[in-house]
């Protein structure tokens, strides 16, 4: 393979979610990768996004069976189709990686896994099992730089086959939302008049409305938070399961003045008059790309300082940076945290900027396609170690 020689990449996904397009579009775009995107076009009552001109899609459904189980056939026939890279999802709840790693390697076929590089509830067997595909892999390509030093310190992985490709949102939609309300402030403020809003007294989640979330303790925490700040509110984005539950907690505690639920809101034109007239963003716990899309709006974000269960982007997050963490299953403490926030303008301004500076540099678009672009240079690296040397690539 010559250096700059075409490298035809294949990637497995169990669904392309909207966030993920811009990624495989900058991937697509690169001047020697030709890339094909393997995923289903439903998983549960998520959906695929509509087919694109800007990459090559191969559909590939993932078939779930007990216990969350799962077969993508398409890893294992892509093994015989000509790929120089593999790129396959690193959880061990798929049975093809028991067939496709191995025979990766019997082929001489790089196959690359990317997730997290850890579970939120850990398990020695589990562990030993994911760490083992890892091992046995040509590399891992992880979200972040923190559980690559992890794997690295306390797994075994060889450093030079762990890759990191910061994980990121496209911010331009959020760009162009914030431009689009700076030159309609009036409109902006009608919006908030209309519901009673002050924005420096506002704080506001949005999410899927799950258990896991713990958003319930937002709730716990409000009374507390009101007696330092009357009209604080808190606006709760999203829908699912807990709503209701939520909206009964609201009404129990007497907080229907307080709280606002708009549902579900994909829009991000519509979205963005609630994340512009916000002060911060809170969520209990389990925070994923949401912070990413918090920081776009230079919304601090306020979470738990436990690590435990964490999503990997929860890294992103330095406190006193762009951010601040309360104690773990603390309300007291989270309700502390954002009074301090509400009523302290000069450091919210410190953490606005940090927060912005955080998804124009570390966790830009940019910065992830250049982890992806590190591995494709290793990949070719390898190939041209081995056909020099006569030697079977790793």
């Amino acid at each position: 393979m010559s250096r700059r020689s075409r490298l035809r990449v294949a990637v497995f996904q169990p669904l392309v979610a909207a966030y993920r397009k811009p990624l495989f579009e900058r991937l697509a775009a690169l001047a020697d990768i030709d890339l094909t995107v393997y995923a289903g076009q439903t998983l549960g009552s998520l959906k695929s996004i509509e087919t694109t001109d800007s990459f090559r899609f191969a559909t590939a459904p993932v078939r779930r069976g007990p216990l969350q189980l799962s077969v993508q056939l398409q890893q294992i026939s892509a093994l015989f189709r000509g790929f120089d890279l593999l790129i396959v999802p690193w959880d061990i709840h798929y049975l093809t990686l028991m067939i496709c790693v191995p025979a990766a390697r019997l082929l001489n076929i790089p196959l690359v896994l990317w997730g997290h590089g850890y579970a939120r509830r850990p398990r020695a067997w589990a562990d030993a099992i994911r760490n083992w595909y890892g091992r046995a892999s040509f590399g891992v390509l992880l979200y972040n730089a923190e559980a690559a030093a992890q794997l690295v310190a306390t797994q075994r992985f060889c450093p030079s086959r762990v890759f990191v490709a910061n994980n990121a949102l496209d911010q331009a939609p959020i760009a162009a939302a914030c431009a689009y309300w700076e030159g309609r402030s009036q409109q902006l403020r009608a919006f908030q008049q209309k519901h009673s809003i002050k924005p420096a007294e506002t704080l506001i989640f949005v999410s899927r409305l799950e258990p896991e979330n713990d958003i319930q303790m937002l709730l716990y925490a409000l009374p507390h938070v009101r007696k330092r700040i009357p009209d604080v509110k808190l606006v709760i984005i999203g829908d699912g399961s807990q709503r209701c539950e939520l909206e009964n907690l609201a009404r129990q505690a007497a907080l229907e003045s307080a709280v606002i639920f708009p549902g579900a809101v994909y829009d991000e034109l519509v979205l963005s008059q609630w994340m512009l007239s916000a002060a911060a963003f809170c969520y209990p716990t389990r925070i994923g790309l949401s912070i990413l899309h918090a920081f776009g709006y230079g919304l601090p974000v306020i979470t738990t300082d436990s690590r435990v269960g964490q999503n990997p982007e929860r890294a992103a997050l330095l406190a006193g940076h762009n951010g601040l963490t309360y104690r773990g299953g603390d309300i007291e403490s989270l309700a502390s945290t954002c009074c301090r926030i509400l009523t302290d303008p000069m450091l919210r301004a410190e953490l606005a900027a940090g927060a912005k500076a955080t998804v124009a540099q570390a966790q830009s678009m940019d910065n992830m396609v250049a982890g992806f672009e590190a591995l494709f240079e290793a990949i070719r690296g390898s190939r041209i170690e081995a056909e020099s040397s006569g030697q079977r690539v790793p």
